[in-house]
Order: C-alpha cells, then structure tokens, then sequence
C-alpha cells in the first residue's frame, strides 16, 4: 500500500517535470505561430 502511494506520487513528479520542460517551447511556439492559426485553430476558433 505505502509502496505504490510512493510511486504514484513519484509519477506525478516526474509528469509534472516534463509538463514544465515541454510548456515554455510550447509557449513559444505558440508566440511564432500566433500570426498565422493552424487549421485546427481555424476550425476552433471561427
């Protein structure tokens, strides 16, 4: 029971870490191509 509360949280670290790594160059792709909307971002936001 302890064991796998463990690692459950050791889980969500390391998700959280890579969400934290991942979001600023997503960020920043988004800032790039802000001027001109993916198709699906047409589609979503007509």
């Amino acid at each position: 029971m302890e064991n796998r509360q463990k690692d459950e949280i050791l889980m969500e670290i390391a998700i959280g870490k890579c969400v934290s790594h991942k979001l600023p160059s997503y960020m920043q792709d988004k800032k790039k191509t802000a001027s001109k909307p993916s198709v699906a971002e047409q589609v979503l936001f007509r």
